[in-house]
């Protein structure tokens, strides 16, 4: 049985995880006869039938009967819900840093691809997709509240959309030409969601990959919960195994961001937030768990009070879509990179050494995209699958990754240490 954090947790709504040997129809029959003879106070809030993973949410269980399910062997275990909420504090400087090493900003931006072919699910507060900085590459995926495909992805809070804009947008954005898919986790009323919408949001995202293995599939999650979450974080690291390449923001706590999901998952590559002066900007997370840092004070995106709206916000929610766009760009080359080739590039071509006020145990890695098209993605014959010469940044090949930070097959563990295959982490 997994508790949810005190100060989140949803009180008696619990998400059943079921084996994934069960079948829909092993996971109907046995819901029908708990209704019928175990749980006549209890209601079905959702159930999400993926192909990855099968879990129902319920409310109104009593312990007793909480015991009961836990004790079916068609049952994996049993998380209590609770609520996630968007990783965001209450132009563009932050484009014009992302291309360049050092300070000071050169007032432009440059980029080599746009994203074209890139499907990015925003896994948010949805979209207002007839904005003009979309230029109708953005479209409704999926409505993790209704679970209707398709529909219910307006963006009421402004969050969502503001982050496709910098993922993709035409002026704001990094990868100028990806489509971008709205998938609604978190709602209308208070811009928060539950654990149980937002691991139904990714279970939606695996299936389409799953059905469309050759598609390229990004997904940011600008989200953080207050805590670590077995389901979230086992559903991340499923569809990270087929091919997903998740960003997620690292959280605003102003903590070890190994202890938040979804961004301590080694399935996800998370980002810490910095400013404009290149210092890390105090509401961000830091620590052994966050991959990289990129730009996430004051930027200037999409707004939704207008099809021509802009907004500015603050937050690590503002710095993963950055990063997510540049995983759109290497993924435009070489649409059959995993995760690990993306995190490696990613660290390749980062600016080293340039962020101050750096949290312990953290990364000097800043976002640069300006060796898109030269990283190897780790991959040991040195094969990028892209024919352009843009120079990658100097100095970077030759750092190596501490202990206890994570790591791939092709990492360079600083001393003695080696990349632990069960742990993703340099270990002894």
């Amino acid at each position: 049985m997994q508790w949810a954090p005190e100060d989140s947790a949803i009180s008696d709504e619990y998400i059943i995880v079921f084996d994934q040997t069960s079948t829909a129809d092993d996971v109907d029959g046995l819901l029908k006869r708990w209704m019928k003879t175990l749980l006549s106070t209890a209601k079905i809030v959702n159930e999400y039938n993926g192909l990855t993973m099968k879990t129902v949410v319920v409310k109104r269980v009593s312990f007793p009967i909480l015991k009961l399910i836990l004790n079916s062997k068609a049952v994996k275990y049993v998380e209590q819900n609770q609520v996630m909420e968007p990783s965001e504090t209450t132009s563009s400087w932050g484009l014009d840093r992302i291309n360049q090493i050092n300070l000071p900003l050169d007032s432009s931006f440059t980029a080599t691809g746009t994203g074209v072919g890139v499907d990015v699910y925003i896994i948010d507060s949805g979209i207002m997709l007839d904005h003009d900085e979309f230029e109708g590459r953005a479209r409704c995926g999926y409505n993790s509240f209704s679970n209707t495909v398709g529909t219910g992805c307006d963006d009421l809070r402004g969050h969502g959309s503001h982050v496709a804009g910098v993922v993709g947008g035409k002026t704001w954005g990094v990868a100028k030409k990806a489509n971008l898919v709205a998938v609604k986790a978190l709602n209308d009323d208070t811009g928060s969601g539950t654990l149980a919408s937002v691991v139904g949001a990714v279970t939606y995202v695996c299936d389409q990959k799953i059905k469309n293995p050759d598609q390229p599939v990004v997904v940011n999650m600008s989200i953080s919960g207050s805590g670590r979450t077995r389901s979230l974080d086992e559903e991340v690291e499923r569809c990270n195994s087929n091919g997903v390449i998740f960003i997620t923001s690292a959280g605003n706590s102003k903590g070890d961001s190994c202890n938040f999901s979804p961004g301590a998952t080694a399935g996800s590559i998370a980002v810490g937030a910095t400013k404009k002066d290149d210092s890390m900007a105090p509401f961000s997370n830091f620590g052994a768990c966050v991959d990289i840092f990129a730009p996430g004070s004051e930027i200037q995106s999409v707004g939704i009070t207008s099809t021509t709206a802009t907004a500015s916000k603050s937050g690590t929610s503002m710095a993963s879509p950055y990063v997510a766009g540049a995983a759109a760009l290497y993924l435009e080359l070489n649409p059959t990179w995993t995760g690990d080739n993306v995190r490696s590039a990613l660290k390749e071509t980062a600016s080293t050494g340039v962020i101050t006020s750096l949290g312990a145990d953290s990364a000097n890695l800043l976002l640069n995209i300006a060796g898109v098209g030269s990283s190897s993605g780790g991959n040991d014959d040195g094969s990028s699958g892209s024919d352009t010469d843009v120079p990658a940044d100097t100095g970077s090949d030759n750092t190596c990754v501490a202990l206890l930070e994570r790591c791939t097959s092709q990492t360079n563990c600083c001393g003695s240490w080696r990349c632990s295959s069960a742990f993703k982490v340099c270990w002894f």
